[in-house]
């Protein structure tokens, strides 16, 4: 819900061959997805057939071959998101991956030796006008709209160079579907499905693209993200209170910031900070990329060798050596908007890695995530004092200690100080029971389908594949999920409810409107 995802405009082919071709492809994925969604497939099974190798370079490999439909996806994972950026340099990963759609030294490039001497006129340009905006009350205006025009000027003189989406067009001809690609706190993630007599072509355009991008049309892209947030935050009231949740709840940790960036720093974002982004942090050994589908292991390594090793390995990405200290007392915050009101509260909660992780997965899922869930069940249908309610886990990232987040909005008339005390009520029956069993077994029902039903196609196995092999540092604990969340007790549910559903661990937000902000004001105080 809260990750960025980017997909540039794509001028469709309508002629009947090319629709053809994509058509089969759609219907040979479907076709894929059904034959493996049978109540009796074990997903374990799968682990046996997995292969994975390491490239020179450090790049990583993981391939599961399907031989049930003529196709094959995959699923490019940068350990980089936006809890890697620096200081100043928010929404940085969100733009990169704008830029990895923009082509390479061969794609998306009309010649390709003049289009860089006019790209880097358009950045000496911008660099002069941020430093005669950075005088401040001194600067020149009539200096800043001159260089302006000069920018616009250079900026059509460079797109005459550039031949638009032509990445994504080579991708279409072919019957590629699914091309997309998405930026979260902990990673960047690049994927899309291609016949399988398409593999050697795959393996030239996605090394190429990180073999030797070329970062055009930077500064008009990044208009394109200043817009997404408009959209995405600055005027939607949804997005303005997440924002504030996590700027609230984390003081010091990456994690306060949002992907999509703080408005000052994407104005200010440079190309040089792209440049510098993807030198330190998409090098080889950052990488894991998993294949899966119609595909022989032998030949995907073989063509990961040919064009992949191509990639050049530079040094180690530093650690995010931040640590958020411990919440030492609650805090609250209210907004003010013309909107529904919404309540939400935070937990702050340990990375993924941790043991706890599995009893706060199923205290989270009985809390709050769903219509069984003791929240939607009271507030929803039994009180109707809320129009809806729910839980994350592990927001807004999981790599590095979080928040289990629970919201609810309220219905006309109630009030977020209203969901507030129900929410808390609830917890503290947790705390002070234990779950019953037909809530705890319903969880782990629940969690086998869910997990059988996300490795039903060839994207969602590639996607697991390596979000497991980074996330958890090795994607055979992906089959061991299931197991995972089977073993916890009532016992465990409770613990971590009185161990982390703390007040002093809380933070508490309201939007609220204008005559209800008064009200959250007293009760703040």
């Amino acid at each position: 819900m809260f990750n960025s995802r980017s997909r540039p405009a794509t001028r469709r082919r309508t002629h009947v061959a090319g629709l053809v071709v994509l058509a089969v492809a759609w219907l040979a994925i479907a076709a894929s997805a059904e034959a493996r969604s049978s109540a009796d497939w074990d997903p374990t099974q799968l682990r046996d057939r997995v292969h994975e190798f390491e490239l020179r370079n450090g790049l990583r490999f993981i391939v599961l071959e399907q031989r049930d439909s003529p196709v094959f996806s995959f699923f490019t994972l940068v350990d980089a998101g936006s809890v890697n950026e620096a200081l100043g340099q928010t929404g940085l990963a969100h733009m990169f991956e704008h830029m990895a759609f923009k082509g390479t030294t061969e794609i998306g490039t009309k010649n390709i030796s003049k289009e860089k001497k006019a790209i880097e006129e358009v950045d000496r340009l911008f660099m002069e006008l941020y430093a005669e905006r950075a005088k401040g009350d001194r600067a020149d205006s009539t200096r800043v709209r001159s260089l302006q025009e000069e920018i616009a000027a250079a900026e059509k003189s460079a797109d005459e160079f550039v031949e638009t989406n032509e990445f994504g067009q080579i991708i279409d001809r072919v019957g590629g579907v699914g091309l997309n690609a998405s930026t979260g706190a902990d990673g960047t993630y690049y994927f899309y499905s291609l016949p399988s007599n398409r593999l050697e072509l795959w393996a030239y355009l996605e090394s190429e693209r990180f073999a030797n991008p070329v970062f055009r049309q930077f500064y008009k892209e990044r208009d394109v993200v200043v817009e997404e947030r408009r959209m995405r935050v600055d005027s939607q009231p949804l997005g303005q209170f997440i924002e504030e949740v996590v700027g609230v709840a984390f003081r010091a940790h990456p994690y306060k910031s949002l992907g999509i960036g703080h408005r000052s720093d994407l104005d200010n974002l440079r190309l040089g900070d792209a440049r510098t982004f993807f030198e330190t942090y998409y090098t080889p050994q950052n990488m894991v990329i998993a294949v899966v589908g119609d595909v022989d292991p032998a030949e995907v390594q073989k063509l990961a060798t040919k064009y992949f090793e191509r990639i050049p390995r530079r040094g180690d990405p530093p650690p995010v050596v931040t640590v958020e200290p411990a919440q030492k007392g609650q805090r609250r915050f209210a907004l003010q908007g013309d909107t529904q009101p919404i309540f939400g509260v935070g937990f702050h909660r340990p990375a993924e890695a941790h043991p706890d992780d599995a009893a706060l997965s199923v205290l989270a899922q009985i809390l709050g995530d769903g219509r069984t869930s003791r929240l939607y069940k009271r507030m929803v249908k039994e009180e109707k004092s809320a129009l809806d309610t729910g839980a994350f886990n592990g927001f807004p990232g999981s790599k590095y200690p979080n928040l289990l987040l629970v919201y609810s909005v309220p219905n006309a008339g109630h009030t977020p100080e209203q969901m507030e005390k129900s929410t808390f009520e609830e917890i503290d029956k947790m705390k002070k029971d234990l779950v019953s069993e037909e809530e705890l077994a319903r969880v782990k029902t629940r969690t086998r389908a869910n997990f059988i039903r996300g490795l039903e196609s060839n994207s969602g196995l590639a996607s697991a594949l390596a979000s497991f092999e980074t996330s958890r540092g090795d994607w055979r604990k992906l089959f061991e999920e299931v197991d995972r969340i089977e073993a916890v007790t009532r016992e465990q549910v409770r613990d971590a409810a009185r161990k982390y559903l703390v007040e002093e661990n809380s933070t508490v937000g309201y939007m609220v409107t204008e005559g209800d902000k008064r009200s959250a004001e007293r009760e703040e105080r």
